[in-house]
């Protein structure tokens, strides 16, 4: 049976609570055959209680390969992703799946030749970012890309890493893209001087890389073209910058105002965002120096050395290197959290990853930014 709606929207909606194959049988309700929707163009499914494997290519091809906008953020889906969803959703210009337990490469969405905004934001990937995504290919429409956001991979790898891995891209040939995050991530290596150089500054929203393994000296180059606040660098391991350029009196906003605290909070102190925004929110001294020896460090904690991944630590491996708990000063912010949980009936919460568990720091809990 053959549908002509172009526009699906389900969001929310606890009835459609299983797996893929359920939301087939719903289709069929009225039939003895699935329904297809040849000219379907918008498809959203998030917070519907999906769970199970994601969808095979049978299931997909169900709602056509006209579609181009796609959303299954906030469900229960696992498994990997097959490259045969890439070579095969030739249309697809907006895929998000946020908040799911995907897991595997992301070979498969390096294929997507005219996507424009990928969240995959709070899954469970490992390994590298595809060179697609990277726009370094020529021959992709990944250079089309304006949002991209591979936060927060959970996902252990066979070599014992957490989240992303190998060298941070320069995404240097991505001249649409307005909003970066790739933030806790295992993304080393160091900032590169074409560094987002064809990015138009007018346009740019933000590139978040806190939380990862970059290191070594921050170039000037790339970060003067945007403002202070626009790459976010804290919690990495950055051990010089470029003061020349980057902590300019005559650049203005916040750098006019604090300098470098503006852009990285110095080695030996910390704040809670690792640089300086407001007067009343400087970069404080730690007790001991050697507590924090990279720039943008947003605790006094245990920091490790540049260069080993896997040097000895009692935090777990999904734990960024620098991350508090945030069980300082007079209330702790995971007792409230947890009152919250407890009032609210946490336990029956259908997403509560991380939550009320103590090998899990509360940044890490569902649903919280810190």
């Amino acid at each position: 049976v053959t549908s002509s709606l172009q526009y699906i929207d389900l969001s929310e909606s606890d009835a459609l609570g299983g797996t893929f194959s359920n939301l087939m049988e719903i289709t069929s309700t009225f039939s003895s055959q699935f329904i297809y929707f040849p000219r379907l163009s918008d498809l959203y499914l998030s917070g519907c209680r999906l769970h199970g494997d994601f969808p095979n290519m049978a299931q997909l091809a169900t709602f056509g390969s006209t579609l181009e906008r796609c959303s299954l953020d906030d469900n229960g889906l696992t498994g990997t992703i097959s490259t045969d969803f890439g070579t095969t959703m030739t249309n697809l210009r907006v895929f998000t799946a946020s908040g799911n337990d995907l897991e595997g490469n992301l070979s498969a969405f390096g294929e997507l030749v005219k996507i424009r905004h990928l969240n995959l934001r709070g899954n469970s990937f490992t390994g590298t970012i595809p060179e697609k995504l990277r726009c370094e290919d020529s021959t992709s429409g990944a250079t089309l890309l304006e949002k991209l956001d591979l936060s927060r991979q959970r996902g252990i790898s066979s070599a014992g890493t957490t989240g992303l891995t190998g060298t941070l891209p320069s995404f240097s040939q991505c001249e649409d893209l307005r909003r970066l995050d790739l933030s806790h991530n295992q993304l080393g290596g160091q900032v590169s001087e074409n560094f987002l150089q064809s990015v138009d500054p007018l346009i740019f929203e933000s590139a978040s890389l806190s939380s990862n393994l970059i290191e070594g000296e921050l170039p000037g180059k790339p970060l003067v073209r945007f403002d202070a606040d626009a790459i976010d660098l804290r919690d990495n391991r950055i051990t010089s910058l470029e003061i020349d350029l980057i902590c300019d009196s005559s650049r203005s906003g916040a750098i006019a105002a604090f300098g470098c605290d503006a852009v990285l909070c110095p080695p030996g102190t910390y704040a809670r965002i690792g640089r300086q925004e407001e007067a009343d929110e400087p970069c404080l001294p730690c007790d001991i120096d050697t507590q924090s020896q990279y720039w943008g460090s947003i605790s006094c904690g245990n920091d490790q050395s540049v260069g080993t991944e896997s040097a000895p630590s009692t935090t777990p491996l999904d734990t960024p290197v620098n991350t508090p708990l945030y069980n300082e000063g007079p209330v702790i912010e995971k007792d409230v959290l947890l009152e919250l949980y407890d009032a609210t009936g946490g336990e029956d919460w259908f997403n509560k990853v991380g939550w009320a568990t103590e090998s899990t720091p509360i940044c890490e809990w569902y649903g919280i930014q810190c």
